[in-house]
């Protein structure tokens, strides 16, 4: 899997991400950023962060339309992992949901406006 975000501030996307999932991040050219997430002794590119372009979806001119998917993201703590996004500037989007395997799962806005879904696995006995 690798992945891109588009973002409008990537300074603000960056701390965001950093602070709710850990991801480190390195530069790539003035409006890209390669997304690195950490394995153990190793920080392995998993996606790109891509300063946003063009014109938005609505508007006289569209030039740039970027179709998107939501992703979902495992966090240890789905509580944490919302208070986090809150003090970062997302949005939850759909709080706590439990779903059939007895799994959490919300749904937040990032502070670029991206939708994302938190997943926290719950331990079965």
């Amino acid at each position: 899997m690798f992945f891109e975000i588009y973002v409008d501030l990537p300074e603000r996307a960056i701390a965001f991400y950093e602070a709710l999932l850990g991801w480190r991040f390195e530069t790539e050219s003035a409006d890209r950023w390669l997304v690195l997430e950490c394995r153990g002794q190793e920080h392995v590119p998993i996606g790109e962060l891509v300063r946003r372009t063009g014109i938005l979806l609505g508007s006289a001119r569209l030039q740039t339309h970027v179709n998107a998917f939501v992703l979902r993201w495992e966090v240890p703590s789905l509580d944490r992992a919302l208070q986090t996004a809150a003090r970062m500037g997302g949005i939850t989007a759909l709080g706590h949901t439990e779903l059939a395997n007895g799994d959490r799962l919300a749904r937040i806005v990032d502070s670029e406006g991206n939708r994302l879904a938190l997943l926290e696995r719950v331990a079965r006995h």
